[in-house]
């Protein structure tokens, strides 16, 4: 069982969309390096200074100090590059494992011509880091969908992103931080057919026919073929009857006691399963599980409720 921090989880009537994370800088300035390149560039750079001091040679030092300016100009241009550089992290979907995490993260940088590639590392609370790289012109618009895998189930939480660059010599290569909030979550893997309930029976999108309730269930040997969902059968479904008689209880709980032959994970995928099916079906339900009790509603954030308290398991 997996031990973590308390999530931040939906009520049954919380709709309202959380709003977009703006990184804040954590340091003002680039941290700048020289890269093998730039070594070998100061190194040459350097002996021709002091052979042109030693011969006095005019040339010489021209020439050195040309790529002296070079240098300068490489390295002015970087850090203006970075210290106007802006990034903002939306709100990060959730997923099932095994999907990928797409990190949307919008990046604006002050300046306009060739494309500039930026390396972007990702870090996440529990010490795993992905590293991205993009390139992207100064005039460009739109967002950048940043692909991260983890490995299991659970809450996560985006807390650093660190974007880099070479750009334009790959004399130096300088790197600034943005401290990030953001959480996600990556739900269990939902188990089994998506096409029946507990019960066997759906409820028909069409809630009331002819004043009676009329439910959809699979065609049995003997079912008058009258009764035949003909709708369903034209949208090549599976063969479906109305069925006037079945009844399905108002709340259903989806209890983990109930699933005692099944492992623990194997018991999460189910569970996950029949949450995605009675929000599907429109069904009212519950969550027991052995820490923690959801009682029974409907709609988007009681899903996504359950399905966090799953994965947190």
């Amino acid at each position: 069982m997996q031990k973590t921090k308390e999530p931040i989880l939906f009520s049954g009537t919380d709709t309202k969309p959380h709003q977009t994370a703006i990184p804040k800088a954590a340091s003002r300035f680039p941290v700048v390096t020289p890269t093998r390149l730039g070594v070998m560039y100061l190194v040459v750079n350097l002996i021709l200074l002091v052979t042109a001091v030693n011969y006095s040679n005019h040339n010489i030092l021209v020439v050195a100090l040309f790529l002296m300016s070079l240098l300068a100009v490489s390295l002015v241009t970087a850090v203006r590059i970075l210290r106007g550089l802006e990034i903002i992290v939306d709100d990060i979907k959730p997923v099932f494992l095994g999907q990928e995490v797409l990190v949307p993260v919008q990046i604006k940088l002050k300046r306009s011509g060739d494309a500039i590639p930026l390396e972007i590392k990702m870090g996440l609370d529990n010490g795993e880091s992905f590293v991205r790289t993009v390139k992207l012109a100064g005039d460009q618009s739109g967002v950048e969908q940043l692909r991260l895998s983890p490995g299991k189930r659970g809450r996560y939480q985006l807390i650093n992103m660190q974007i880099s660059t070479s750009f334009p010599f790959g004399l130096f290569r300088l790197r600034r931080s943005f401290a990030v909030s953001q959480t996600f979550w990556v739900y269990a893997t939902p188990l089994g057919d998506t096409t029946t309930s507990d019960s066997g029976v759906k409820k028909s999108r069409r809630g009331k026919e002819r004043g009676d309730s009329v439910f959809l269930r699979q065609y049995r040997l003997g079912d008058p073929v009258r009764r035949i969902h003909r709708k369903s059968l034209a949208m090549g479904q599976n063969i479906l009857v109305k069925d006037m008689e079945a009844q399905v209880p108002d709340s259903l709980w989806l209890r983990w006691d109930g699933l005692s032959h099944l492992a623990m994970e194997p018991r999460l995928q189910l569970l996950t399963r029949q949450v995605l099916d009675a929000d599907q079906q429109g069904r009212r339900y519950g969550l027991a599980l052995p820490t923690k009790s959801i009682n029974p509603a409907v709609g988007e954030a009681h899903k996504h409720h359950c399905l966090r308290v799953l994965a947190e398991f």
